[in-house]
């Protein structure tokens, strides 16, 4: 409100405007060279290209250099708009560089020196009152920012940390901001010219003091100008006899009382005289506050019409009812304020009043030269006569024609005898035969003419022709008013519509919208039958509705076309010029498509005015407007209607190029928003501008996190890699398919393949990147994942091949070392030697034990487990390997979910984690033991090298040294290990692992130097219950027997072992180095063959091949496998199939006796 008294032109305006609907363009990457203001002028105008227009033009005020660099960065840094920046560091030059007119947008640093803040304030209003103006404070201090605003400042902003940043964010929506002030200002000044131009008086009283007044007012109750009005108290200039009753109607008004809203009284002048005035009061909200507006009329020569009526008719009584009659229709006349209504209230006046025939009004049209006939009323009745048609009658043609421009009566007593008579056959049908003319004079202006015809011959006498000339001028000062009212109507309507269609376009881009709201607004406005917006399809030449309302025939939902050049739609648009018409298919210049003058015809309507819509010289569509048959649009119907179609080609063309702007916006966000892949864009500066969903997935930062920081601060090895980058990208134009490694949110390091193009605008010129990045870490992590899992199986491959054969070894080692045992006395000196040697064959077997673990090799015997049950029985074990240093803690949920594994093994696997974890610990610390049921998505699977689907986890946690990426990618290979020699073999990890694996489960390491670790065991879990254990029987010392026993052995010291033990035993044995051997001695010999002792792994032939030969001859031998390694020919994953009876690898001659004893006992 501070600029409230200073007005804004409307080029001014427009250049905001346009300016504003630019805000989105993109900036021109020119630089701007700046110095430090000096005693010299130095110009701080960037050279652009005079092909770019500037889409906002800046004048900074500022003398401190570091603020200006600060805010000419911001406004590079923001992505702002093309931005032109003016430096000035004095106010002369500010006020200079403001006279020359080009300056959109003043930034004031209030502490700029040799001047005051309200003084430098008002020297940039006085130099441009239209420039948008934000002052700059070097402190937060309200006051000072409540005085800037009272100066008229359209924004104040603090230079606090970061001022420069938000002050170039938010400078497009500050001038947005004052640009819509701007247009309410000058929007509030034409309503208030309308009001101020009115011939009424009008106040605005609130608790009956007044608030507002117009010149009408001031001008009638004898003030020089409205202001002197201002807070006096209404009533005081109401006349002393009428303030009570006055009073009184308002109290009632107080207590919710119905009283009249127009009332007559007289009001006093500051002179004291009286004048009579007609006042129409409506209760309205002024600046939020319940208030009362008065419209007053000047009633003063009426009511001396009416007294002088009152005296004329003590003369006689005939004349008396005359003047009562002219009171009264001097009443109607001032209270009618609709033309129409003025019109027929004076004809029908004339009529009652004169004792004629048929009375009428011509109203002239001054913009086609002609007077239009207006409807005539009759002695008998109250509806318009049908003697005369409406039509039109020229300037000074006919006796109408020569009263109007004569301005003066005609009275013709006889119209058979007046030559100047045109259209006689009309008066001699209705038998009319005098007639009287009188023009219709308002403000020193013919209106019109009043037209009065008698059914018989007259004389006119001199009372006579004084009453209709009295009549005569009531009636053009009635006429005159209610046009006057009209017209300020219109304006005021036309004025509002257009605001409304501006604020609209500066408010929504959508087509539909903005379409449906220019027709209704300019149907509303010019009071037609419908209105229909039509846009042009350039391929097909055809105009296609966008919006209709009204009327047009068709149902809901339809559209119409129109070829181009056919009907007054399609002739415009092929004109370019406006095309008016009140009867369509009347008219021959038109041609109309058939289908089109039947809807016509269904809705009704004929008069058309058709406006094309042109943008820079191209058609782009057409504007209609149809109404009844007859109506004739004017030209200043005409030129409204142009101006809606001007405002509506320019919000057709945005929408529409807004249309495809979002359209391909639309389509390539559908298709970053879809890609899994990080899609991102910079700037010059290698800011960045564009941050894709797919980027947010990948790295973990939001968009908003992303915007406005550096690529180079996601490369891992930071600026120089991001260099490198671009002056590739320089030379070569683009990259493809380069390695990037990149940091994520989380600390995480990404790999990934990178593909990076240069950005530049339609003239060449470099903008900035765009860069597709594919995520390869995951496949990275599958790749070393494989060959990891290639390594260990090559070294499990190699470690089952060496333990099958040290298990032929250590299965001799033993046997012998027993069967000397056997041999030797207690006290014999050779014992001592030889139970080192088993002790230390023993220490080899466990050695290849672990071995055969790890490579997956080993014989399993799963059973359905709770593996809660299993670490509860384990704890107290558990305790005593740890020691009293580690504080253990275990945590079993109840229901836990069953797992299939051999009890034994799993054992070993926690058995060896608890020792490493304790290991890790030296100086103590906790383990922690936890069980749980997980649903493993595909990805924790893939991790956890497992299957997805319900599992349970076995968590094994320390708080120990922990681990580095080095040392965890290492772990599970065997004979590595990081404790000093002696103190560890390598194989324990390893076998959890081999153990792991072969009990389809999987296992994953959480590890970090100081930190600690914990190991997680996947197992699958299954719904079956537990199996119960069955009671040991037992342990016997080994027995013989004599059955007959097929030996097969390829390791003739191995067999020779065997072979030895059992005839030690009692049984007979047929001994055979390989399968086809036996098969032959089985043949040959005739007796009973109880049992087939075989190794599982021979050449030529597999022990489990031989079985399933001989079974067919021998159907009553049984049969034992031997083995140190598993085969599938008996083992399926380590799982021995049902029914197989086997010995593994290592033994001692009491473990061969017992095993055979039991398979022929049928114990097996």
């Amino acid at each position: 409100m501070a600029r409230g008294g200073q007005g804004v032109s409307m080029a001014r305006a427009k250049s905001a405007s346009s300016v504003a609907q630019n805000v989105y363009a993109r900036k021109d990457q020119q630089s701007t060279r700046l110095q430090p203001p000096g005693g010299a002028k130095v110009s701080n105008r960037p050279r652009l290209d005079p092909a770019v227009k500037p889409c906002l033009r800046v004048l900074l005020i500022q003398s401190d250099p570091a603020a200006v660099r600060s805010l000419v960065a911001a406004l590079d840094r923001s992505r702002t708009p093309r931005v032109e920046v003016h430096h000035v560091g004095t106010m002369t030059e500010a006020v200079e560089r403001l006279a020359e007119g080009d300056v959109d947008v003043a930034l004031l640093d209030l502490a700029v020196p040799e001047t005051s803040e309200a003084h430098a304030l008002r020297e940039i209003h006085s130099a441009d009152p239209a420039v948008t103006l934000i002052a700059l404070a070097r402190r937060d201090d309200p006051s000072l920012s409540r005085r800037a605003y009272h100066e008229g400042a359209d924004d104040c902003r603090v230079m606090s940390r970061g001022w420069a940043l938000r002050l170039a964010r938010a400078l497009p929506h500050i001038v947005e901001r004052h640009r819509i002030h701007a247009g309410l200002r000058l929007q509030t000044q034409q309503h208030a010219t309308i009001v101020e131009g009115s011939l009424q008086g009008i106040v605005i009283h609130e608790a009956g003091v007044i608030r507002y007044a117009n010149q009408s007012i001031a001008r009638l109750l004898g003030y020089e100008s409205p202001a002197e009005l201002l807070g006096l108290r209404a009533i005081n200039h109401v006349a002393p006899h009428d303030r009570a009753r006055i009073l009184d109607m308002a109290r009632a008004q107080e207590r919710g009382e119905a009283v009249p809203t127009r009332y007559e009284f007289q009001a006093q002048r500051v002179d004291g005289s009286l004048v009579s005035m007609e006042c129409l009061v409506t209760p309205i909200t002024w600046r939020g506050r319940v208030a009362t507006v008065s419209v007053m009329l000047d009633i003063t020569e009426r009511k001396r019409t009416e007294s002088a009526m009152r005296t004329l008719a003590e003369v006689g009584h005939a004349r008396a009812e005359k003047l009562a009659v002219l009171a009264r229709v001097s009443s109607v006349i001032a209270a009618a304020t609709d033309s129409e209504r003025v019109l027929e209230a004076v004809a029908q006046a004339a009529v009652a009043l004169l004792g004629a025939k048929v009375a009428g009004v011509l109203v002239d049209d001054s913009a086609t030269g002609v007077l239009r006939v207006g409807r005539h009323f009759t002695r008998d009745s109250t509806r318009p006569s049908e003697i005369f048609e409406t039509g039109e009658v020229p300037y000074g043609r006919g006796v109408a024609g020569v009263v109007y421009e004569s301005r003066t009566p005609v009275f013709v007593e006889n119209i058979d005898h007046e030559p100047r008579w045109v259209n006689r056959h009309l008066v001699e049908a209705a038998d009319l035969h005098a007639y009287a003319g009188l023009p219709l004079i308002a403000r020193d202006r013919a209106i019109g003419v009043l037209s009065i015809f008698f059914g018989e011959h007259r004389s006119f006498a001199d009372e006579e022709r004084e009453l209709m000339g009295f009549l005569a001028s009531q009636a053009a000062v009635a006429i005159d008013n209610a046009r006057l009212l009209q017209e300020t109507e219109r304006r005021r309507r036309t004025a509002e519509a257009h605001a409304e269609i501006g604020r609209l376009l500066g408010q929504s881009l959508d087509l539909a919208e903005v379409s449906d709201r220019i027709v209704e607004s300019v149907r509303t406005l010019l009071r037609v039958a419908n209105a229909a917006l039509f846009r042009l399809r350039p391929e097909t030449e055809d105009l296609e509705s966008l919006s209709l309302r009204g009327d047009h025939g068709v149902g809901a939902g339809s559209r119409l076309v129109y070829p181009l050049g056919q009907g007054a739609i399609g002739l415009a648009a092929r004109s370019r010029r406006p095309v008016v018409t009140s009867d369509l298919l009347a008219d021959p210049r038109i041609p109309q498509p058939p289908d089109h003058q039947a809807r016509m015809k269904r809705a009704g309507f004929g008069a058309v005015l058709a406006v094309p819509l042109v943008v820079q010289g191209r058609v782009i569509g057409a504007l209609s407007l149809g109404d009844t048959v007859g109506r004739q649009f004017t030209d200043e119907e005409v030129q409204v209607v142009e101006a809606f179609a001007d405002r509506a080609a320019i919000a057709l063309e945005t929408a529409r190029l807004y249309q495809e702007v979002r359209d391909a916006r639309d389509f390539l966000q559908s298709i970053a928003a879809s890609s899994a892949d990080a899609i991102v864009t910079t700037d010059v500066h290698g800011r960045i501008t564009y941050w894709s969903p797919g980027a947010e997935e990948m790295f973990g930062y939001g968009a908003d996190e992303a915007f406005g920081r550096t690529a180079a601060e996601f490369y891992v090895s930071g600026p120089d890699e991001a260099r490198t980058v671009m002056a590739r990208l320089l030379a070569e134009g683009r990259v493809r398919d380069y390695e990037a490694v990149v940091r994520g949110k989380d600390g995480r390091t990404l790999v990934g393949s990178a593909s990076i193009s240069l950005l530049r605008d339609a003239s060449g010129a470099l903008t900035g990147t765009v860069g597709v990045l594919k995520d390869l870490t995951g496949r990275r992590v599958l790749e070393e994942s494989l060959r990891q899992s290639q390594k260990m199986e090559a070294v499990g491959r190699l470690a089952g091949g060496i333990a099958h054969d040290f298990n032929n070894l250590m299965t001799v080692v033993l046997g012998r070392s027993d069967l000397l045992l056997k041999r030797l006395r207690p006290e014999d000196p050779m014992r001592r030697d030889i139970e080192l040697f088993r002790k230390t064959a023993m220490r080899a077997t466990q050695l290849t034990r672990q071995l055969l673990a790890f490579s997956r090799k080993q014989v399993l015997q799963p059973k359905v487990l709770d593996l809660n049950a299993v670490v509860e029985n384990m704890e107290s074990m558990l305790r005593r390997l740890i020691g009293e240093d580690v504080a253990l803690r275990t945590v079993l949920p109840p229901a836990l979910g069953r797992v299939k594994a051999d009890p034994g093994q799993l054992e070993q696997v926690i058995v060896n984690l608890v020792v490493n974890a304790r290991d890790a610990m030296p100086d103590g610390g906790k383990l922690t033991i936890e069980t749980s049921d997980v649903e493993l998505t595909d990805g924790e699977a893939q991790h956890a090298g497992t299957r997805p689907g319900p599992t349970v986890v076995l968590a094994v946690t320390d708080t120990g040294t922990g681990m580095d990426a080095a040392t965890q990618a290492r772990i599970f290979e065997p004979f590595f290990t990081t404790k000093e020699q002696g103190k560890g073999t390598g194989l324990g990890l390893s076998t959890v692992y081999g153990i792991v694996q072969q009990s389809d489960g999987g296992i994953s390491v959480h590890s970090a130097p100081g930190a600690g670790t914990t190991f997680k065991i996947y197992l699958p879990r299954i719904e079956e219950s537990v199996e119960i254990a069955p009671s040991p029987e037992p342990r016997q010392r080994a027995g013989g027997g004599t059955e007959t026993v097929l030996l097969v052995e390829d390791e003739d010291e191995l067999r020779a072992v065997v072979l030895e033990t059992l005839q030690m035993y009692g049984y007979t044995v047929l001994e055979a180095g390989h399968g086809g051997e036996a098969m032959l001695i089985a043949e040959r010999y005739s007796g009973p063959i109880d049992l087939l002792l075989t190794d599982v792994v021979m050449p030529t032939m597999s022990g489990a091949d031989l079985a399933r030969r001989l079974a067919a001859v021998r159907l009553e031998m049984k049969v034992l496998f031997v083995s140190g390694y598993t085969d599938d020919a008996i083992v399926h994953h380590g799982v021995l199939e049902p029914g197989t009876a086997f010995l593994e690898k290592p033994f001692n001659p009491e473990q061969l006796v017992r095993r055979v004893r039991e398979v022929l006992s049928g114990r097996s």
